[in-house]
Order: structure tokens, then sequence, then C-alpha cells
């Protein structure tokens, strides 16, 4: 029945009198305290009491709905003062018993459930042309299916509204009903969106049960089951069947598209065909789309009657868009054969309370990360400016993605935090960073400890090809020895200040500074002197400590050169008729021991640099290793639309799904 009409107030027409007396029925304009219906009026006068006949009682008001049996009108029930709806039988059919059988049972079963989601029936009689009516409560809302139609034609004022999580709620609340029915002895047979109201206030109702039947009677919906108020009940309350016509074998009932596999091959049918109805409902909620496909109506009868595939994520073409336990939940609600499906209607509802259940306690889970994201949006805007800030968005993203893994704000804020690193280290990540310093700086110390040990070896060559001036020789091995000491040193303290990195660098630049004496300033000292402050430089990361590194490498080299050209020192080379003569002041130049001393010096010359690099390249290569590593996981966890920033390619993200909308 069309129950969607806007709320009307009824004031007789002129002249019009209740039982004889001079006080017209009227009534009163909602206030705004009557929630539209019209505030209540208890002061109708005693005449209203004395009304007898129909005409008198119900007055007409207009017509809600028109059917093949018969058409639902709104009236005006002149004795309690409130307007009902009236279900009338066609005139044209009074004379079919089985038709007028199946009206007047209707109107008994209806009556006779007594619970908040069946619609009441308050009275059942003849009309003065004969016709059966009863009278009913007239409810305001919207149908399931105005509600689906309305989601599929993306009208917004329905998606705010109804969505996913509020329609599974009504729905929930249909199964108890439905259950309530059961467990009477009636199967309704006809349960479809159609056939399910939501109230304005919450209310949620069941509606027609014009083809309703009692289990375990042979009597149909068209027939007689209970005879009068007094229709006889079992111990337990349920309805008792009544003589009444036979069904006729093969014959069906109920609508196409949501009768069970065996309701459309006319077999007998309990509970679970009720069940199945149920499902399809869930399905076409969850999935927006017809359980059935549509064709002609024996196409649809003929895959009604093999039975349909009720996975929806299976009809949608993707499980993701599907929660799998209500998918799971559809497929076994419209399980082709009965004894796969839920046994009862409160087991489907059971089902669906404990998914309920879960999506509630996922809605608190997603209000948490909100307000968490929001926090750590706001913290990191101040995170350039207080590092306690940055702390805290971390902190606040943090508890986000534990709320809501993909929480998309939360994931914005997370990948600008690893992308917009703070100007200034932390103080955490500055020691951290520093032990990594260490590491590296204590491999660079044991390297130290084996080659200048190994300077020493020119001392007994040097003697051995004949000594001839023993001050810078013995300058040389006393910083030598010096820098060793210095090195093992800071290599036990396990950490270096620049200081000592400067102070290690000063007593080797002394010591090849008076190697200089050995074949001059401008000879094989340079090459040693930069492989050695080399070493110190990478370590360095204060520029002035790198001018002083650098400042000390040169002094090896440009301060005896400087002393020769000054005259403080005697000079090491000349130039004569075109050629560059050394003159040897530390050692006379024998030829085998020269050689070696000279080819010694130019082997370390080449293998300290050597191992400087083959070092820095692996610890350049693994560093490079690792940073990669890094990044190709993080793109793992990132959201496909910030993956852009990270990386130069994107993967496609997977498909949308046309569902309904999740309740918000």
């Amino acid at each position: 029945a069309d129950t969607m009409v806007p709320d009307t107030e009824y004031v007789p027409r002129t002249g019009e009198r209740a039982s004889g007396s001079d006080e017209a029925p009227t009534r009163r304009a909602s206030d705004g305290s009557g929630g539209g219906q019209g505030a209540v009026d208890v002061a109708m006068g005693e005449a209203v009491l004395e009304v007898a006949s129909f005409e008198q009682r119900y007055l007409p008001r207009k017509t809600l709905g028109e059917g093949g049996m018969g058409e639902v009108k709104l009236v005006y029930d002149a004795r309690i003062g409130r307007d009902i709806a009236a279900k009338f039988m066609r005139t044209t059919h009074l004379g079919r018993a089985d038709l007028r059988s199946r009206f007047e049972r209707e109107a008994r079963i209806q009556g006779q459930l007594e619970h908040p989601a069946v619609v009441p029936v308050y009275d059942l009689g003849l009309s003065p042309s004969g016709a059966p009516f009863f009278t009913m409560k007239r409810v305001r809302g919207r149908t399931i299916e105005e509600i689906l139609e309305g989601l599929r034609k993306g009208e917004a004022s329905t998606q705010a509204a109804y969505g996913r999580r509020k329609l599974l709620q009504a729905l929930s609340q249909v199964c108890l009903a439905v259950e309530y029915a059961h467990e009477r002895g009636v199967l309704h047979r006809d349960l479809k969106p159609e056939n399910v109201m939501l109230g304005d206030y919450g209310e949620v109702y069941v509606l027609d049960w014009g083809i309703a039947k009692i289990h375990g009677d042979t009597t149909t919906g068209e027939g007689n089951a209970v005879e009068g108020d007094d229709a006889p009940r079992s111990s337990q309350g349920a309805i008792l069947p009544a003589p009444g016509p036979k069904t006729a074998v093969g014959a069906i009932s109920g609508t196409v598209g949501y009768m069970a596999p065996e309701q459309v091959r006319g077999e007998t049918v309990d509970r679970r065909a009720d069940v199945f109805a149920l499902g399809v409902i869930a399905f076409e909620m969850i999935t927006g789309m017809s359980f059935v496909p549509q064709g002609t109506l024996q196409e649809m009868l003929a895959r009604s009657a093999v039975g349909v595939e009720g996975r929806p994520s299976l009809r949608l073409g993707t499980a993701a868009a599907v929660p799998p336990q209500l998918d799971d939940l559809c497929a076994t609600a419209t399980a082709i054969e009965p004894g796969a499906r839920f046994p009862t209607a409160r087991a489907l509802h059971e089902s669906l309370e404990r998914y309920l259940d879960g999506d509630r306690d996922l809605l608190v889970r997603k209000q948490q990360a909100d307000a968490h994201a929001v926090a750590a949006q706001a913290a990191f805007a101040q995170a350039n400016l207080d590092p306690a800030a940055r702390e805290a968005a971390i902190r606040e993203v943090s508890q986000a993605l534990t709320l809501d893994p993909l929480h998309p704000d939360a994931r914005e804020v997370m990948v600008r935090l690893l992308l917009e690193p703070p100007e200034e280290l932390p103080e955490a990540a500055e020691e951290e960073l520093q032990s990594q310093y260490d590491a590296v700086q204590a491999r660079s110390l044991r390297i130290g400890i084996i080659i200048y040990p190994m300077w020493l070896l020119l001392v007994p060559a040097i003697v051995h090809a004949g000594l001839r001036d023993p001050l810078p020789l013995g300058i040389f091995a006393f910083f030598t020895v010096a820098t060793t000491a210095a090195v093992w040193h800071v290599y036990r303290r396990r950490r270096a200040s620049p200081a000592y990195g400067l102070l290690i660098l000063a007593l080797s630049s002394v010591a090849l500074g008076a190697l200089t004496m050995l074949f001059g300033p401008l000879a094989l000292v340079p090459g040693w002197s930069a492989a050695n402050g080399t070493i110190y430089l990478l370590h360095l990361k204060k520029l002035h400590h790198r001018v002083a590194a650098g400042a000390m490498t040169l002094g090896a080299v440009l301060v005896p050169l400087l002393l020769e050209l000054a005259g403080v020192l005697p000079p090491s080379f000349v130039f004569e008729e075109g050629r560059l003569v050394l003159l040897p002041r530390l050692m006379s130049f024998a030829t085998g021991p020269t050689m070696l001393v000279f080819v010694s010096l130019a082997l370390l010359q080449v293998i300290v640099p050597a191992m400087l690099a083959g070092r820095t390249g692996v610890e350049a290569r693994k560093a490079e290793r690792v940073a990669f590593l890094q990044s190709w996981n993080l793109r793992r966890f990132l959201p496909a639309s910030a993956r852009d920033v990270v990386a130069t390619t994107r993967p496609e993200p997977p498909p949308d799904c046309a569902v309904l909308p999740q309740q918000r």
C-alpha cells in the first residue's frame, strides 16, 4: 500500500455531523509537539460515542493505494479521533468465495500477530456495500524498495539518511518479526523490499500478509485459515488452521525474484523459504542490484527454480568491496538447498547482529582514528617550529593508524613526516647518527693502527742506506710513534672528538714534514700527505675543522718548502742545466737501498689511497642499498595516492565497485 502521503488536517464539511450531535469532530492543527501528525485532542464530546453506522464512524479522506483485490483508503475514525487505514475488498470480487476468504484470512492473521513490526488490525467487518473491510494503523515511512531505488539514483538525501548499517539494522528487526510469526506457525511467503517499511521514528513494519500460510496446514493463503477472533491456538499461542480450500498441486504464491527455488517449483515450503527471501533482501541492500537478473517472467522463474549465485562478492566482481561476514551471510541465507540455509530467521538475525556489533566497534575505532588524525595534522603544522610538535605528530599518527590502518588523512601525515625531515635533527636522532659515525670512524682507526706502524719500516731502510742526518729521521720516528699511540688511544675510547682527530693529523703531518728531507718537499711526500689528510677530512663535519685539517695537510709540504726557500733549511733540490737535481740530506743515495726506499714510499702512496677508496666505496654502496631497501619497503605501506611522491611509477588501484554507501 502506498503510505507515503503528506499529513493533512481533517475538517468536516459544512453541515457534517457526528451521531446527531451539534458538535462536529475536528482535528486540531499541530503546534509542533505532535510530530506533524496533529496534536492529541480528547475533548471531542460524549456524542461521538453514540456513533453507530459505518458512514458516521469512518469518514473518508483519500485513497492511499490500490491493488488487484482491493484498495486502501485513509479514513478518519470519529469514535477515537484519529486517522487510520482501511482496506476494502473490491465489489467486483464479492462473488469469489476464495478471494473473500483470502481477504478475511489476511485480516485475522495480521490481527493475531501482535508484534511491534506487524501493523495492528483494529476492526474487521462489512461496509454498507457488502464489501469486507478491515481497519489498521496508518503507518508512515518509506519502504525498503523506495529507499533502494533512491540509493540507485544517487539521491543525496536518501544516501545521507539510509546507510548500509541502518538498513541492515532494520533487516535484523524484520528477522525477529518473521521469527515471531514462524513460532506461531505462520509463513509470510511474500517477503520483499516493497513489503518492509521503515517508519519516520525508527519503526520497522512487515506489510502485506495476504498470502501468508499456516505451517502444517493444507489450506492456501487464499483460503480461510483462521475463523473469527476465537480461532483455535496451541498452548504456545500458535495460530491453528481452520477449514478452508485445499492447495492445488503445483500452485505457487509469491513474488518472482524473492521466492526460494522450492517455492518456485511448487513444492512444500517451510520457514526456510522466508529465510531465503530475507537473504535476498540483504543481498540487494549490500549490492544495490537485483538478486535475480531481470528478464521475462518465464526467464526469471527458470533462473529462480535452479538457484542464483547469492555471494555478493562474486556478483560484483571483487571480494574487496563486501565484508567477508556479509558475503558468507548472503550465501548461506540464499543457498539453493533449504538444509544449507540458516535454519531460522532468528539465526539470520544473530548473524547480522554479530556483524553489526563488529561494525559498531569499527565505527568507534574510526571516530577515534579521525580525532588522532586531526591532532596529527595540527601538530605537524608546528613541526618545524617545535621539535616536540613533530614527536606529537608521530605519536598521533601511530595511534590513528593503529585504530584504522587505511585512514587516508593519517597516512598523508605519515608520508609528509617521512618526506619532510626537520631542519635540525632531534637530540636522540643526532646521538644515533653519531653512533653510526663512530662505527665508521672505528673502522678507519683500525686501518690507521696498521698503516702508521708501517711507516717505521723506512727507518731501518734509511739507516742501512747510509744515514747522514739523524735529527730528521728521529723526528720522523718520534712523531710516527706518537701518531700510532694517539690512534690506539682513540680507538680504545670508541669515540673521537674533532680535536683528537686534528691532533692525530697534526702529529702525522709533522712526521711527513720531516720526511721531506729524504727526497725534498716536491717528491712522494705530497701524495702521501694527501692520502693521510683525506682520511680525516671524511670524518670532520664542521667547516672550520675541515679548514684546519686542510691546512695541516698542506703544511706537511709547504712549511719545509718555504723554510728551504727562506734559507732556514739547506736546499733539497737544485736546477742545473734543465735538470732537477735532488740533494740528499737524510741519507746517501746508494743505488740498491735508495731504490728500496723510493719504491716503498711509492707503494705506500698507492696502497693507502686505494685502501681508503675501497673502504669508502664499500660503505657508500652499503648505505645506498640500505636506503633503497628502506624506500622500497616504505612504498609497500603507502597508499597509492602517496607513491607518486616517492617513486616514479604508481601501480593501478583496484577498480571501484558500485555498492551502496556504508553508514558514516
